[in-house]
This record gives structure tokens, sequence and C-alpha cells, in this order.
């Protein structure tokens, strides 16, 4: 039986984006316990996303570009649940400064077989 091919991106947050992230829990009674979260969040593998398979880089930069905003807004979520303290403005370019992208151009999925 052929498996069916899939590609991944990782994100894996940028050192602008912990920043961030840490200046959220300042205010807060649990800052420090918040804070600490954060520091063992940043030192995790970063969070995969199985995506279609793309030919070529300039198909890959459109499926990312395309779905910058969806999943800043997943990566925010996971990291801050108050949505009152994000950003005014999720965009690409945001996306771009707070994470980096890993790109795997073949996974495949043996748990079907």
């Amino acid at each position: 039986m052929a498996l069916t091919p899939h590609a991944t991106i990782v994100l894996r947050p940028t050192l602008a984006f912990i920043k961030w992230a840490k200046s959220t829990t300042t205010d807060s009674e649990f800052a420090e316990d918040l804070n600490a979260i954060i520091r063992e969040k940043a030192k995790q593998d970063g969070h995969t996303y199985l995506i279609p398979v793309c030919d070529g880089d300039d198909e890959l930069a459109q499926f990312i570009k395309g779905k910058s905003t969806d999943l800043l807004s997943n990566e925010l979520s996971e990291w801050q649940i108050d949505p009152e303290v994000w950003p005014a403005e999720l965009s690409e370019g945001l996306f771009r400064q707070w994470f980096t992208i890993t790109f795997s151009e073949m996974v495949f999925d043996a748990s079907v077989v």
C-alpha cells in the first residue's frame, strides 16, 4: 500500500516573540509562574503543522502567506489565552518576525498502514 505524502512546517518562536510573551504576564499575580512556563515552551521543538505538499518554494511561500494570520492566531492562543493582550493587527510580517519556519518536504502517515 502506498502512503499519501504530506509536508510539514515547524514554527519556533523567535526572541522577539518570547519578549512579547513575557511582557504580557508582568501585571499578573501569576507572572512568575507564567514566565517559567514561557521559558519551558521556548525550549521545546516548536509546533508542527501538516500542510499540503508544495511544488517548490513559490508554492510554499504562497501557502504560508495565505495562512500566516491563522497560524499566528493559533500560536498566540497557545501562549496567551487572552486575546485582549494580543497585538491589534495580526499580519504576515508579524508572523515572520515572531516565528522561524522549518519545512519538511515529505512526511508519510504510517498510522494508516
